[in-house]
This record gives structure tokens, sequence and C-alpha cells, in this order.
């Protein structure tokens, strides 16, 4: 198992999370899904179970990163839109539902201490995929995230830091008795071995494995703008293609 590289920039981000005004996360870096607010009690107040389909929507392009609680609520009423609903969204819109459902899974606190593996040049990859699954929180519904990430013109259009969150939260939706099972599947990127709900899920996650490493530039220029490679949340990412597991 390869160790993961020094992460010289971590501080520096770091740094930018300490503004006791900004709730939540991520990295300046990135363009989509990491982001701060100043709303997260106003979005917690928020009744989203009567919206429709456009509202939720909308609710997640305005509240979907910036409030974990609403987040959860949000994806909860996503669960039954159709796959017809969600594929008729635009690339932004896309890219909203699939963050809002990243930002139900992790904690500003979690993800701090995921940093903590990422930066760490002695963390195998195993270790923080097993911290990940440890930290994720698997008790939001997902439904709404497999219909987008089953969907190749969905994966090849959301930007890389989405896909990768967002499938990660996914894999990680799982029973605690099911999350070796759905590991061992995507590292192996096979999933003949597992049936039912758990084997879909697995298909949908090694198939945004196999997008990201045909998109393994972006990937790279992630890691070069983050500092630490982001795609390690992934197990199998560069398995068997040529992609070194550190993005180099």
């Amino acid at each position: 198992m390869k160790k993961r590289p020094p992460c010289n920039r971590i501080y520096g981000i770091l740094f930018r999370f300490l503004s006791a005004a900004a709730v939540l996360f991520l990295f300046p870096g990135c363009n989509d899904f990491f982001t701060t607010s100043l709303g997260k009690a106003f979005a917690s107040d928020k009744d989203f179970s009567s919206l429709s389909f456009s509202g939720l929507v909308d609710a997640a392009e305005r509240y979907g990163t910036k409030d974990s609680e609403a987040a959860k609520s949000i994806m909860n009423c996503l669960a039954s839109a159709s796959k017809e609903e969600l594929l008729g969204l635009s690339t932004s819109e896309k890219t909203a539902v699939l963050n809002t459902a990243a930002n139900a899974a992790y904690s500003l606190d979690s993800v701090l201490d995921l940093i903590d593996e990422l930066k760490n040049e002695d963390t195998t990859e195993e270790e923080v995929i097993d911290k990940a699954f440890e930290l994720f929180d698997s008790g939001t519904n997902m439904n709404a995230v497999q219909i987008l990430l089953d969907n190749g013109q969905t994966r090849s259009e959301v930007s890389v830091d989405t896909l990768i969150l967002s499938s990660a939260a996914l894999m990680a939706s799982v029973d605690e008795s099911e999350i070796d099972m759905i590991k061992n599947a995507v590292e192996n990127k096979n999933a003949e071995a597992i049936s039912g709900d758990l084997k879909a899920k697995a298909k949908t996650v090694i198939a945004v494995v196999e997008t990201l490493e045909e998109r393994e530039d972006e990937v790279v220029d992630l890691g070069d703008s983050l500092g630490f490679d982001l795609s390690g949340l992934l197990p199998g990412y560069g398995k068997n293609s040529g992609t070194s597991s550190s993005g180099n």
C-alpha cells in the first residue's frame, strides 16, 4: 500500500477555516463543493418537505453546501424524484444536488479529521478510506445521487471534486455490516460477488472511479490546487489503469 505524498500547502488552507463567522467548509481552491457560509441557522430553520421538485433543486443551490442539516433534509426530500426529473437538470443544478449530498454526509469536524489523515505522508490510502467511512453520516437517502452518478453524461460534465465527494458519500450510505463488502467491490472494480442495492451502489461508484481515471489530468490539477490527493477517498482509483494513487 503506497503512502500518501506530503502536503506543503495544507496549513495555509486550514488557516482559512478559522474565521469564527464561517460555518461551513471547505477549501478555496475548489470551484464547486468547497464553499463557506454565514447562513447555517437560517437554512436550518427551513421546512423543505412541502417544496416541489424545482423548489428542492433551488433549495439545494441556495442552502445545500451551507448547512449539513439542511442538506440532509433536502436529499431526503429529493429521494422520490424521478430519473427523468433529475437527468433533466442543468449541469449547475446537478452539481448543486451532488454537492448537497456530500455536505449531508460530512460535518466540518469530520472534514478536518480527514485532512489530518490526508496530509500525513505516513498514512496509507487504506487508512484514509477507513477513516472516511468511520466519519461519514450514512443516514441520508442518496437515491438522487445514485440516479445522477449512474448517468455517463452527468459523470462527464460535473467537476471531479463533486464526483469524488458525492460518490464517497454514496459508497458510505450503507449498513455498517456492508462497508467492507462495498469497499472491496469498488477497489477490485467487480461487484458480482454482492447483490441488491449494495451491488447497484458499488457499480455506480466503480463507474465514477473509471470516469475519474479518464479525467486524470483534472484530478491531478485538483490535487495541486488543494495540496493533497482527494481521490484517496475512493478505493480502486488508478488500479490497473496506469494512474498513480498519488495523482502524479
